[in-house]
């Protein structure tokens, strides 16, 4: 009989990548902004982006901080606040907008895949240097 190889443990990295969290933000964004007309931070906490009252707040948003999102005038971001107070009109908004956005969505979150891992393989040797200065000034926990 012949016996069975171990397969050998995998180490887990401990350090956090600051490049990955950017990445993961990036698609956030690109997924709020789509569905909810608003930053992943707005979302969760029901501010704004834009200060001032809210009437004021939605139509600025909208024109000004809207992007290519075809996002309607009247329409306000939708917060986690909203969707606990009124479900059904929070998500059926969340349906017109996703309907509405949904190209630019793909095609944004595409090109955010691309160009991270495009950037992390032309940058591969200058990331590598600042990572082994971070280890050696701060210590494991973080890397680019």
């Amino acid at each position: 009989m012949v016996a069975r190889r171990r397969k050998a443990k995998r180490r887990r990295s401990r350090s956090i990548s600051v490049l990955n969290l950017a990445e993961t933000y990036l698609y956030a964004n690109v997924l709020t902004q789509g569905a909810m007309s608003g930053s992943p931070i707005s979302v969760i906490t029901g501010e704004f982006d834009v200060p001032g009252s809210a009437t004021n707040t939605t139509s600025i948003y909208n024109t000004a901080y809207a992007g290519n999102y075809q996002s309607d005038s009247w329409a306000s971001p939708i917060s986690l606040r909203d969707l606990v107070q009124s479900p059904n009109a929070s998500l059926a908004a969340i349906q017109g907008n996703v309907a509405r956005n949904v190209i630019p969505m793909v095609i944004q979150s595409a090109m955010i895949g691309v160009s991270f891992k495009l950037g992390k393989r032309l940058l591969r040797k200058p990331l590598s240097a600042t990572n082994r200065g971070l280890k050696m000034a701060l210590g494991a926990g973080i890397r680019l």
